[in-house]
């Protein structure tokens, strides 16, 4: 029991002693008539004051908890306006970066300015995606013109490619798909809002004096962006998936392009006379100096000359033609509107493009033509003791043992008549082949040089590179532009853009086979087709003018046309003798047709 009550003693200090002698203390001091009434009501008081006092601290310990959430969450959103105005400063200095490399006139355009533009875009405007598009005027193997094609494109995760897409123009609408607005050219006042044209306001004028007329106001821009708040309210939005909500935006990227045959011979032109107009002026100066020395031997007064008036110097104009391009993109799935203080900022990184790209093309075209007017060039090609010339002897020389070798093989073979002429015209196509195929390897490096500086070439050019690359077993798709029907230097100088290219060029060339038995050829690939390609009245001569590597790749081209064609006859000529013979014996001629032997045979016919 002593145990039972020490713990209950515990128990009553522990949870009511201390209370109980502050209530008897006070109980004592005040002596009130009923003491169990205070008791009750001094028990009560405590325990109120008490749970005041937990409901306090429960307050002071949820505002502390508050605050610190409070303090949590602001300094939350002051590190995301931190990261906001740092992302926005990052997108304003990307932006900012591109436009000074498209202003600086001292740095020549890059193909990768194409997709930086696409992506400072994305950025800058806050688009889910952009893509540039080129207004092709020619159309494809199965769209007819025009077009607009897809060059560069930067789209939202999931999102098909557009690089395999085109945009066609409507035939039935006066307005066409809307993004053919932004490559009209000055669309009048009226029209603007039916085609959705956006127009930037124009820049302030001075104050006009008193009394005076106002100036006319600026015209503007030629070419206006599309704009399109909401794209399910315009009928003529095009999709290329389903329907969303979002906004859309096309601005014009419109520039002169010079590369073209006639821009190219107007540099010509213009740099042959400066160099001409230098050398009479050079030779002038050489020839007063000449008479002021001879003067001054003889003890004579020196001769005055009058001072010329300086001319200023000519600055080359070249001709262009207009490319068109828009720079397109949109917010669809994400329903938000573009920022159309922003339109006038990317119309003008658009021009900035636009006139880069115009000035380093000018560049290229007068580079061209300074390496295709290049005497010493030329005339180092003609040298007897280097270049081309010496090339040509030193590989003949070697090949002329050879065929003088065959030639007495044939001769010891007994052959008659048409056949034995024959085969020895076959021999001696074979081995200009071979002399023509030796030089195109020897002077590939020069080969290369051209190729890399040409920016445009004749026509001639084309087909000639064309019918050797299928001669060298080039696929329709590597030297035709995707979908296109018509040759392109653009697409056939990739065979030049860098070494690994050209050596598998060079390689191919040099691995071509035109004796009988070529097998598997593609329709571009037949000597039929071939022929076709080859410039008609064209001659070494002609391939010489353009240039010393053309004339290379023209002698090799037409030696080897002349070659296949040549032994394919022998074949045939050889063919019909052992039939005609068997047929005078009365036996049996079981030879498969030559057709089954090479695809060219099928077309030998019509070459011959």
């Amino acid at each position: 029991m002593a145990g039972v009550d020490q713990a209950t003693a515990k128990y009553l200090e522990a949870n009511i002693g201390q209370v109980l002698s502050k209530a008897m203390s006070d109980m004592a001091v005040q002596q009130p008539n009923d003491a169990v009434d205070f008791l009750s009501n001094w028990l009560k008081t405590y325990a109120d004051q008490e749970e005041l006092k937990l409901l306090s601290e429960r307050e002071e310990q949820q505002t502390e908890k508050d605050r610190a959430l409070t303090q949590k969450n602001e300094a939350e959103k002051a590190a995301r306006r931190e990261q906001k105005a740092a992302g926005k400063q990052g997108v304003d200095a990307a932006y900012q970066s591109l436009l000074d490399q498209f202003s600086d006139t001292s740095k020549p355009f890059e193909e990768k300015y194409w997709s930086e533009l696409v992506e400072v875009a994305k950025q800058y405007m806050g688009a889910q995606s952009v893509y540039l598009g080129l207004l092709d005027e020619e159309g494809l193997e199965d769209v007819e013109a025009p077009i607009i094609r897809y060059t560069h494109e930067s789209l939202f995760a999931g999102s098909p490619s557009l690089l395999d897409k085109v945009l066609p123009k409507m035939k039935d609408a006066d307005t066409s798909n809307l993004t053919y607005g932004a490559l009209t050219e000055s669309v009048p006042e009226e029209e603007l809002a039916q085609r959705c044209l956006w127009k930037p306001a124009p820049p302030p004028q001075p104050p006009v004096p008193e009394g005076e007329e106002p100036p006319p106001a600026p015209e503007g821009p030629k070419y206006l962006p599309v704009s399109v708040p909401c794209v399910t309210d315009q009928a003529l939005v095009h999709y290329f998936e389903m329907p969303r909500l979002g906004a859309y935006l096309a601005t014009p990227l419109v520039y002169p392009s010079y590369y073209t045959q006639e821009a190219f011979g107007e540099a010509q032109k213009f740099e042959s006379e400066k160099a001409d107009s230098a050398k009479a002026q050079k030779a002038k100066m050489e020839e007063q100096e000449a008479a002021i020395r001879e003067a001054e031997e003889k003890g004579a007064e020196a001769p005055t000359f009058e001072e010329e008036e300086v001319q200023p110097e000519k600055v080359m104009e070249l001709p262009g033609t207009t490319t068109k391009m828009v720079l397109c993109m949109d917010t669809l799935g994400t329903n938000t509107l573009f920022d159309e203080a922003k339109f006038a900022k990317v119309m003008e990184l658009c021009d900035a493009c636009a006139a880069c790209k115009a000035r380093s093309e000018v560049r290229e075209i007068d580079d061209q033509a300074l390496f295709s007017i290049n005497v010493e060039r030329r005339e180092l090609a003609d040298d007897p003791e280097s270049g081309l010339p010496k090339m040509r002897e030193d590989v003949k020389a070697t090949l002329q043992v050879q065929q003088d070798d065959e030639m007495k093989e044939i001769a010891e073979r007994g052959l008659e008549g048409d056949l034995k002429a024959t085969v020895e015209e076959v021999c001696a196509k074979k081995y200009a082949y071979l002399l023509a195929k030796q030089i195109v390897d020897d002077y590939k490096d020069s080969i290369k040089a051209y190729a890399k500086v040409c920016f445009t070439v004749q026509p001639e050019v084309l087909n000639i590179v064309a019918a050797i690359a299928f001669l060298a077993g080039y696929s329709k798709a590597e030297v035709y532009p995707a979908r296109k029907t018509m040759l392109k230097w653009s697409k056939m100088k990739t065979f030049f853009d860098n070494d690994k290219g050209a050596d598998q060029l060079f390689g191919r060339i040099e691995a071509i086979s035109l004796e009988v038995g070529r097998k598997g050829l593609e329709a571009e690939q037949k000597l039929a087709a071939i022929q076709a390609l080859v410039p008609a009245d064209f001659n070494e001569e002609k391939a010489k003018e353009i240039d010393p590597a053309i004339e290379v790749f023209w002698t090799f081209l037409s030696t080897a046309l002349e070659y296949r064609l040549s032994a394919l006859k022998q074949a045939q000529v050889e063919f019909d003798e052992r039939k005609k013979k068997a047929e005078e014996e009365e036996q049996t001629f079981d030879e498969p047709e030559l057709t089954t032997l090479d695809d060219d045979f099928e077309g030998l016919a019509g070459s011959a």
